[in-house]
């Protein structure tokens, strides 16, 4: 009988194969050690480099990084560093833009509650979210749901 993590680390592993399939990228062979990284869009925008970085971190560490914006967890504070250490190939840039663009979400920060665990590079509990980060999570929230545009109620 398999174990529940087991059944996760399979699911995520999945989806991040999915993920890379609609991003253009093959995906790694499961044990493979030696990982490549795809190179970014050449012609497409911000936006759709920042999915093709965001797609490339699933397939490499599917147990921290979903696609499925229900299931975004907390990442774990400096988890950048740890994949530069393990994705050198990636750049700086890159990196801190896909970052931005999956922590700016509306479900990440909807799920960035005091307390919530935060995730490593493994998907294992690392730390929690603190109230100060809890509070600027809600003002980053509350700045969107403002500049979205009002719902017009049916008359």
């Amino acid at each position: 009988m398999t174990s529940t993590s087991a059944r996760r680390k399979l699911v995520a592993s999945d989806q991040a194969r999915e993920a890379a399939r609609k991003h253009g990228m093959s995906g790694p062979e499961p044990g493979s050690e030696n990982l490549k990284t795809a190179p970014p869009p050449a012609d497409g925008t911000g936006i759709e480099r920042n999915k093709a970085t965001i797609a490339e971190l699933v397939q490499h560490f599917p147990s921290c990084f979903v696609i499925d914006k229900q299931r975004k967890r907390p990442l774990k504070i400096g988890i950048d560093r740890d994949i530069q250490a393990r994705l050198p190939q990636l750049t700086h840039k890159r990196l801190g833009a896909g970052l931005r663009f999956y922590t700016s979400d509306i479900n990440y920060l909807k799920r960035m509650s005091a307390g919530a665990q935060r995730v490593d590079l493994s998907g294992e509990p690392v730390g929690e979210v603190t109230e100060a980060e809890a509070r600027e999570a809600a003002a980053r929230l509350a700045a969107i749901y403002a500049r979205l545009p009002a719902k017009k109620s049916k008359a």
